[in-house]
């Protein structure tokens, strides 16, 4: 699911619960989806996108871009280029 909706373009960020995303972590380095050297595809995109935040645990919250035509809309900074899968920080 989640990975289909940032595949259409218009996803800023995902806020999810950390468990949920250790475990999305664990499955795409399982399944070879990425390594600590991934800075591009899919599967790296869609992490780079979920946000760890331990008040989402029983639901997530999806951001969407400002579309372009919006000028009342404050679009955040883009998120780290960084899966946030190989370091204790992120």
């Amino acid at each position: 699911l989640f990975k289909q909706t940032v595949q259409l373009g218009v996803v800023d960020r995902i806020f999810l619960h950390r468990t949920v995303k250790r475990a999305m972590c664990r499955v795409a380095i399982k399944n070879g989806e990425i390594t600590k050297e991934s800075k591009s595809g899919l599967a790296f995109e869609t992490l780079r996108r979920l946000i760890s935040d331990t008040e989402h645990n029983t639901h997530y919250h999806l951001r969407l871009k400002c579309p372009k035509n919006e000028v009342m809309c404050r679009q955040m900074v883009e998120p780290v280029k960084s899966s946030g899968c190989f370091s204790e920080k992120e």
